[in-house]
């Protein structure tokens, strides 16, 4: 083009072009065999950059601004540590279970205003509150229960109040009051391995094991609504940031159930990657992703077509994922 109908067409282009054309997901992997975390652009659809993480990273988790990532790891005592995601450098390292070689996967949540980051041990039956600004571990909480636990991701209510979580090995939902910091209630919920919050807090989405159903529980009257069948073996959920969709993970059929949460009825079955685990959704609700454990590699879904576009290799086993929206 001549250098005047190429001026004439940038400036088309950067006036006329949408403004989400420019928008970006970044994704942060966590791959516990090689204690490293896979940074994919999603867009393009390639692994970018792979930093060294310590020992058995496990959960991986950013705050709201997108400004702090925390890590948990299996190994080194449970070390958390708390990183800024934009120089990728180490702020705290956080002994969670101080004198152990090991520890098991502890699950994470960071509150709204990212003053409170709250990590669930997975077999310990112990809720973790820790300042992610000063490095420190605030408060202990123990979930009650029988051992041995089975703990599961938490769930944080919208004004942060209430905090849901998982005993998967008895089939019961602890709610923890945040403010008082004790256990407020417990919830019968025969195979409930995960749960999902719906955005206003009133609907709890209840991912059960045994039977591969939603349940949906109505946190007011504690009344039960309908079960939605889903695939087997299923591990991890997320939901829409409108809360209209839910993607749900099936280790064993290889697939994502997508549920209509208006309608309260399946939506899709998605076919993915060998072992299914973490799941996410975009910030902006266009994309979900899944890290497929045994294949190595992330499924990028398009949460409006239902449908697997892309994958990613890792070369690794990824475990969980965050995601970063770049507007």
């Amino acid at each position: 083009l001549p250098m005047k109908s190429l001026r004439y067409y940038l400036v088309f282009v950067l006036v006329f072009l949408p403004l989400t054309a420019w928008s970006k997901d970044y994704l942060y992997v966590t791959n516990e065999t090689r204690d490293l975390l896979s940074i994919i652009d999603g867009d393009m659809g390639l692994v970018v950059q792979e930093v060294p993480l310590g020992s058995g990273p496990c959960d991986v988790i950013l705050d709201r601004t997108g400004d702090i990532m925390a890590v948990s790891h299996q190994g080194k005592g449970g070390e958390l540590w708390l990183l800024n995601r934009k120089t990728l450098k180490v702020k705290h390292k956080v002994l969670l279970e101080e004198g152990k070689e090991k520890a098991e996967c502890f699950y994470l949540a960071f509150s709204d205003d990212s003053r409170r980051l709250y990590a669930v041990n997975k077999f310990s039956g112990l809720l973790y509150v820790v300042d992610p600004v000063e490095g420190k571990i605030k408060k202990r909480i123990e979930l009650g229960g029988e051992k041995p636990y089975l703990f599961t991701r938490p769930v944080l209510s919208p004004d942060g109040r209430r905090l849901y979580t998982v005993d998967g090995r008895h089939g019961r939902i602890t709610v923890v009051d945040t403010v008082r910091g004790i256990v407020a209630d417990t919830i019968t919920a025969d195979g409930a391995i995960a749960v999902v919050l719906s955005p206003d807090g009133k609907t709890l989405y209840v991912v059960n094991g045994e039977n591969s159903s939603l349940d949906i529980l109505d946190l007011e009257t504690k009344k039960r609504g309908k079960q939605i069948p889903l695939g087997n073996g299923t591990i991890d959920a997320d939901i829409s940031p409108d809360g209209s969709l839910l993607f749900i993970s099936n280790q064993h059929s290889y697939s994502v159930t997508v549920v209509d949460s208006k309608h309260q009825e399946l939506a899709a079955n998605i076919q993915v990657g060998t072992f299914p685990m973490g799941i996410k959704v975009s910030p902006d609700g266009k994309r979900a992703y899944v890290c497929n454990w045994i294949d190595g590699d992330v499924s990028i879904i398009d949460t409006a077509a239902k449908r697997e576009i892309s994958r990613v290799l890792v070369k690794s086993t990824p475990l969980a994922i965050a995601v970063y929206h770049s507007p």
